[in-house]
């Protein structure tokens, strides 16, 4: 039977403020982050030494489990007042005899942290081989952790060794995390170092300044530890993406597009910078036309290049979507190179309109963990178009509008636009099975179409441009629920090659 030492954390608030790289919220928190915890509890109650070795057994484990709660991101933040540590330049005020103030050696800070269910907790949980292990230094040394992220960030530590069905039973409520090739979630993980990196920043920050030196040193960043990607074990598994910002060419600033009128002209760049990398990379002549320009018989894995509007914050909770200043390319067949191939062929690579011949804009590689590209990329149960859809048929086969416009009984009304709403929904549900989300997700989908977008910033349907070929297909904005999280990126519809049908997750009610 398979045993399990598990470190347990339970929050004593309902927030958490840890952040990840580049300041992403951070749910659930790092491995490293609760190593480092562990760390500190076991100097604090003077009992590093015996839990030395037991700590140095953790940190070459393979990527724990991660079974958790869930959170979401504050839409609506507080700001702090914080010092910026020159006390040094008041002290000097205060020995000459003036009169120094402190509060003006501050700073503002924004705080914008997750939001956690009430009794929140975390677990990790590591695979134990043999009874050999040292866990009882570690469960010991868990017990006297206080905080996990901030300061204030205030828990209650344990841990216990438990068996596979114990920890199934610990699971059942909560959500379980696992190291996952095709995870969104990129968590920092103690390895081999990791505990002497901890000790000689911990050295470094004792001696950063002396009575003889006074010169402050500050200590070097934690640098040993790896990432690792995670993804909850209930997650359609995504595919991998790569990510570009449009860049000026003469500065070192977005190239903005205006999303209805010239996205599709950002595809139509993105396309012809596609097949010309992949002509430098000698891809076949086929291969180039059903890959790239989706000329093949439809079995054949696809690019699809997209054009990526901007969601833009607007006041403390209101946003709208806004210009187009990135893209993503993914492939159909998550299996495929093809995106990996993308990433390293498109990187500054220029976009040039066809007919001028002239640069537009830059492709400057960004990462998934983007703000922006978060909301196309993170999963959620409510979803809604950036871009109008293009319905795969139509949806009006039996002239319901024109029925609408002769008949003035209000019985008849209903029943003639519950029957387009039908149809509609229908269609919508044929897009989302094409796009690869399988029936399960297909028909279990609650769908709301319009003309009007569901999100500020996006126009009617009807004002967007679309390829040639699609300009008489009917297009709705679309708004999809489900009683399930589910993983983006969501681009469906006929013209999802060319970015039309992209979903952006909606904000989930906090």
């Amino acid at each position: 039977m398979s045993r399990h030492l598990v470190l347990s954390f339970r929050f004593l608030s309902p927030w958490f403020h840890g952040r990840g790289d580049e300041g992403v919220p951070e749910w659930p928190p790092s491995p490293l982050r609760a190593f480092q915890a562990v760390v500190a509890a076991a100097a604090r109650a003077g009992t590093m030494r015996a839990a030395r070795s037991a700590l140095t057994w953790l940190e070459r484990q393979p990527a724990p489990l991660i079974v958790a709660t869930e959170a979401v991101e504050s839409s609506t933040g507080y700001r702090l007042s914080v010092p910026h540590n020159a006390m040094d330049l008041v002290g000097k005020q205060w020995s000459r005899g003036d009169e120094g103030n402190a509060a003006e050696h501050r700073t503002m800070k924004n705080v914008r942290p997750s939001r956690l269910p009430d009794e929140a907790v975390v677990h990790y949980a590591w695979q134990l081989d043999d009874d050999a292990e040292p866990t009882e230094p570690l469960i010991s040394a868990a017990r006297g952790v206080v905080a996990l992220g901030w300061g204030v960030d205030l828990v209650v530590g344990d841990g216990a060794v438990v068996d596979g069905a114990s920890l199934a039973a610990l699971s059942s409520p909560l959500k379980v995390w696992e190291p996952r090739s095709d995870g969104r979630d990129e968590l920092r993980v103690p390895n081999i170092g990791t505990m002497d990196d901890l000790a000689r920043r911990h050295e470094a920050f004792l001696s950063r300044t002396s009575l003889a030196d006074p010169t402050l040193r500050p200590p070097a960043a934690l640098s040993v530890f790896s990432i690792v990607r995670y993804a909850q074990r209930d997650q359609r598994p995504a595919p991998e993406v790569a990510t570009f910002a449009l860049m000026r060419l003469d500065s070192d600033s977005f190239r903005a597009f205006d999303t209805a009128r010239r996205g599709m002209a950002v595809s139509g760049m993105l396309r012809h910078a596609a097949r010309a990398a992949a002509e430098r990379s000698g891809w076949s002549e086929e291969r180039v036309r059903s890959t790239v320009l989706g000329h093949g018989d439809g079995d054949e894995a696809r690019l699809v290049l997209v054009p990526v509007p901007s969601v833009e914050s607007r006041g403390t909770a209101a946003e709208t979507v806004g210009a187009v200043r990135r893209v993503l390319v993914f492939s159909t067949d998550p299996r495929s190179g093809e995106t990996r191939w993308a990433t390293r062929a498109l990187s500054g690579v220029d976009l040039i309109d066809e007919k001028t011949g002239e640069v537009q804009a830059v492709l400057a590689p960004t990462s998934p963990g983007d703000r922006v590209m978060r909301r196309y990329l993170t999963e959620s149960s409510s979803w809604t178009t950036v871009t109008p859809m293009v319905l795969p048929g139509h949806d009006d086969p039996g002239g319901l509008r024109e029925k609408l416009r002769h008949t003035k009984s209000a019985a008849e009304q209903k029943a003639l636009l519950e029957r387009l709403s039908k149809r509609r929904e229908a269609l919508v549900r044929k897009a989302l099975r094409h796009a690869g989300l399988g029936d399960e997700l297909a028909f279990s989908a609650s769908i709301e179409t319009r003309e009007g977008g569901f999100i500020a910033g996006v126009e009617r349907a009807s004002r967007y441009a679309v390829p040639r070929h699609l300009m008489n297909s009917p297009r709705l904005h679309v708004k999809l629920t489900w009683p399930v999280k589910v993983v983006g990126p969501i681009c469906i519809g006929r013209g999802r090659f060319s970015g039309l049908g992209l979903f952006a997750a909606m904000n989930e009610p906090r």
